[in-house]
Order: C-alpha cells, then structure tokens, then sequence
C-alpha cells in the first residue's frame, strides 16, 4: 500500500531582499525611495531585549493603502550587534510584507537599482527563527 506524506507548504506573508550597498545607510533609503518610488520614513528601530541589554537596528518604513504592503529597510549592522550573523556580508534588509501574498517587488526590480553592489531573495532557510521574528515587520 501506498503511503503519501503531506508536506506542509505555507506562504510566508513577507518577502526579504538582502542588499549589499557601500553607500551609507541614510544614503541607501534615499535612493531606493527614489528609484522603487517608495516614499521611506524613519520608523522606530527594531529592538531586542534581553535581561541585561538590548539591541537595535534602524529601520524606515512605508504602508501602502492601496496595495495593502508594507515596505522597510532594516540595517543589518547595529552599533555593536548584527541583525542575521549568518548574513553578516549584508548590509540592509527590503522587506514587502503583504497578507494577501500579492507582492509588488521582484528581484529584478531590486536589482536594476545602478548603487547595490549585490541583491538577493533571502529564503527563511538562511536566517534564523529569532532573526525571522525580528524582521517581521507591520
């Protein structure tokens, strides 16, 4: 008899580019705002904390009404942290976050941009589970 497994496939509500940029951070927000047309606000960090200290990472972000997404940039490298160690190349995080799953960013778009020196889609198997909360930004 035939056995078949089902395997659990869920779409997660957010998709991450990691970017490497030699720019300066503020000087990267401005220019993707200005490439992908996302106008980018300084939100509050992204923070972590733990009993004796806490961590942050700058971050700018703008929702989108009408598409229903919300788009960031969340620096990788804090002032004595990072983010994804095991993405430490990685200067800054895009990340789209849509719950309709109807993403407006691709990787083709990103990477048209002439000032990132590299761009990729970072899958959830690459980080890990506490970086992928951290990065789960509304």
């Amino acid at each position: 008899m035939k056995r078949y497994i089902l395997k659990e496939t869920q779409e997660h509500p957010n998709r991450i580019y990691g970017l490497v940029c030699t720019k300066p951070f503020t000087q990267l927000v401005w220019n993707l705002s200005e490439t992908l047309d996302i106008p980018f606000t300084r939100d509050s960090d992204v923070s972590l904390k733990q009993a004796e200290n806490s961590q942050s990472w700058p971050r700018c972000s703008f929702v989108d009404g009408d598409t229903e997404s919300t788009y960031s940039i969340v620096k990788n490298k804090g002032v004595d942290n990072i983010l994804a160690p095991e993405l430490k190349n990685v200067d800054a995080f895009l990340i789209e976050t849509n719950q309709s799953l109807t993403f407006q960013l691709s990787l083709e778009k990103v990477s048209q941009t002439r000032f990132i020196d590299f761009c990729f889609e970072v899958t959830h198997n690459m980080i890990n589970d506490e970086t992928d909360l951290l990065l789960y930004v509304e």
